[in-house]
């Protein structure tokens, strides 16, 4: 999906990417998303560094098999969804451009 149906929506967005999913890349399909969602003050990106796709955490390149064995989604992507939701997440104060570095991810919003 690219970020053109998105960018006409007047609804406030969250966008979460794993640092380690190679199906849908911070090199490539991110920065579609950052271009494509630029100016937008209500858009919120969060990149799980150690996280893949399903947002499973590890270490290394991931893999298909990684995604066979049962495990449960990131703690932090799920606490930073909640705090996104009822509005007390730190990244809606930090500008787009901006990068916060945590132990498991980066926050970036579209303000400036």
């Amino acid at each position: 999906m690219t970020p053109s149906p998105c960018a006409a929506l007047d609804k406030p967005l969250l966008i979460l990417q794993g640092g380690r999913d190679y199906k849908v890349t911070v090199e490539h399909d991110l920065s579609l998303w950052r271009e494509g969602l630029t100016g937008r003050p209500d858009v919120a990106i969060q990149i799980h560094e150690a996280d893949d796709h399903l947002f499973f955490p590890g270490t290394g390149p991931s893999i298909p098999a990684g995604y066979m064995a049962p495990q449960h989604v990131d703690a932090a992507v799920i606490a930073d969804v909640a705090a996104w939701l009822d509005g007390t997440a730190e990244l809606d104060q930090i500008g787009f451009d901006s990068i916060r570095h945590s132990p498991a991810r980066n926050y970036i919003t579209s303000q400036g």
